[in-house]
Formats: structure tokens, sequence, C-alpha cells
């Protein structure tokens, strides 16, 4: 990720995983960090450019439900 002119890795938001017409592009890309932690609604239309390198790279995907307030009856 050194270099900042490359696109490998970058999350993108808004880029459908099909072809549509007109083509629709990403929204909204994040560039990758060390450390960086990006939460967002998984019903985003989201995806990771392709990464060549021999780097080790994680990828943590799960679902957070808050829990709801009780209330007293």
């Amino acid at each position: 990720m050194a270099d900042v002119r490359s696109q490998e890795g970058v999350l993108t938001f808004g880029e459908p995983s099909i072809a549509t017409t007109p083509p629709l592009h990403a929204e909204h890309v994040v560039r990758p960090e060390a450390g960086m932690l990006v939460l967002f609604p998984s019903y985003f239309w989201h995806g990771t450019m392709p990464i060549t390198g021999e780097q080790t790279r994680l990828t943590v995907a799960f679902d957070a439900v808050p829990e709801r307030e009780r209330t007293a009856d």
C-alpha cells in the first residue's frame, strides 16, 4: 500500500458486481492503512480491488446487531 497511485486493495462502495447500463462506478473509496477498521452496513454495494502481491492480508466480515433497550412492563 506504499504506492499511493495503486488501486490494489482499495475498498470501493457503490459499484455493483453486475454490469449495468449505464455503468455505475464506485461512489466512495477507502485506501487501507495498517490498523484501520472500516465499519459499514452489509447491504452497501462494496468490493475490494484485487491485490497481486505476496503480502498477507486479513479481512474479517461480521454482522453486529445492537441489543434492544428493555422496557419495564
